[in-house]
């Protein structure tokens, strides 16, 4: 009896053995290690004009086929199909374990369905791979390929309301402009993300005007350091919902870039040096501003901006003609650095102080219109300019008192206004 069991159990095992030897020389694919086998390795990635894959992006499809059996031009006979895989990845790498040989790969992408990808490199007819057995990266294979943006947007199916917009990193600028091609006949919103995107400077490609009015939200590459000035149209002309715009290496924004656009609540540039002359956020939406960089601020760059509740402006130096006139600023005004600032930069406003310890020069009305202003801190001997003498308002009267040599005579220090008069504080 026990020779009997015996006997079954060394029967099972030789067939068992038999199974795998023979799984091992007639299956070529084989998810698992084997000392007889090689490895293709495929990495997704290593394009600078590919997609950025992220999170938001979703997973990816790829879909590889190896084929064996190659012919002697090194292509794949018929049917020679050793394995088609298809798996999720936002990415990365891949490993296909085969027996000894040569063969061909071809890789598709796919996003629900959609065709994901364009140019795949290498392409889909590889040159002849060579696997050694046991060698585990004989056979590495750098896959890159760029976005198909309009396949990317109808594969998402979503971003149907200004409210809901789809976030799209893109890594490049002429994929911003098949964007803007794509968006020109759907009605899909998105959030783009250009901080990848290479460039010292930013130039609003043309056009567009349906698709210009598609976007929420724009984040600038963090190369760009300036954003150029475009005339017909200027450069965020027409983007008619755009809320928010940033950009983290922006220096200089260059006239009337974003002229007139009601819609734009929020705008950082922790970087911003300059602003041209030329209205570059006449008429928008912002509620306040904090460029901690800031030095140079250009005529009518911000007319008009009745939504200001308050301005930070610790490093401003020259501010231009009508720069904040009429912008509803309301209560104190500190500008430490400000050293010259033109007519009626600060006209038709609600400030009740003004904080200017090193100006040298301000311009007429400069701060005319400003019916509660109480209090000025003013160097000593600055040029206050008055083609008119005013002696009404209460900046007018100021004018006046300051120049006067009967008055301050141009003496440094605090004034304070009790609705009539001025009166010298002393430094």
């Amino acid at each position: 009896m026990k020779r009997a069991i015996k006997s079954i159990a060394f029967l099972v095992t030789f067939l068992v053995l038999c199974s795998l030897l023979l799984s091992a020389c007639f299956n070529p694919w084989t998810g698992g290690a084997d000392a007889g086998k090689g490895t293709i390795i495929l990495n997704f990635g290593g394009s600078s004009n590919q997609a950025r894959v992220t999170p938001s992006m979703g997973m990816i499809q790829y879909t590889v086929t190896v084929y064996e059996n190659l012919d002697p031009l090194g292509t794949a006979t018929p049917g020679a199909t050793v394995h088609e895989s298809s798996f999720s990845s936002s990415g990365g790498t891949t490993s296909i374990n085969v027996n000894p040989g040569d063969y061909l790969i071809e890789v598709k992408a796919s996003l629900n369905g959609h065709t994901y990808a364009d140019n795949i490199t290498p392409p889909a007819t590889l040159s002849a791979v060579s696997v050694v057995a046991g060698a585990a990266s004989a056979a590495t294979v750098t896959m890159t390929m760029t976005l198909n943006v309009g396949a990317y947007l109808d594969a998402m199916g979503s971003g149907s309301t200004p409210t809901t917009p789809i976030n799209l990193p893109l890594a490049s600028i002429p994929k911003f402009t098949e964007l803007l091609t794509a968006l020109e006949t759907r009605t899909v919103y998105v959030n783009v993300d250009l901080s990848a995107a290479s460039g010292n400077t930013f130039v609003m490609p043309v056009g567009f005007t349906t698709s210009r009015g598609r976007i929420v939200s724009i984040i600038l590459p963090n190369t760009a350091e300036t954003i150029v000035e475009t005339i017909s149209p200027p450069a965020f002309q027409n983007f008619t919902i755009l809320t928010s715009v940033s950009g983290s290496g922006v220096t200089t924004i260059q006239s009337y870039a974003f002229m007139g656009l009601s819609t734009l609540t929020s705008a950082s540039f922790p970087k911003l040096e300059t602003i041209a002359n030329g209205a570059v956020f006449e008429g928008t939406g912002l509620t306040s501003i904090d460029f901690p960089e800031l030095k140079t601020i250009g005529s009518t760059a911000f007319n008009g901006v009745t939504s200001f509740s308050s301005v930070t402006l610790p490093k401003v130096e020259t501010i231009g003609l009508s720069a904040f006139n009429n912008c509803n600023i309301t209560g104190p005004l500190d500008l430490p650095e400000v050293k010259d600032i033109d007519n009626s930069a600060f006209s038709s406003n609600n400030i009740t102080s003004i904080y200017i310890p090193k100006v040298v020069s301000i311009g007429v009305e400069a701060f005319a219109g400003n019916p509660d202003l109480a209090s000025i801190t003013i160097s000593g001997g600055a040029t206050l300019n008055e083609t008119i003498p005013d002696t009404i308002t209460p900046y007018g009267r100021f004018v006046t008192f300051y120049n006067n040599p009967a008055g301050s005579d141009k003496a440094v220090g605090r004034y304070t206004y009790n609705g009539t008069t001025w009166t010298y504080l002393g430094p």
